[in-house]
């Protein structure tokens, strides 16, 4: 078990949960 994998692994998610949740927020704001 490699944990470098799943750090980069998990600040990739939570980067593209940011900005899903910042892009569904500016199409709502629409």
């Amino acid at each position: 078990m490699d944990s470098h994998y799943l750090f980069i692994g998990l600040i990739l998610f939570a980067l593209f949960g940011l900005l899903l949740g910042l892009y569904i927020h500016r199409d709502k704001d629409k």
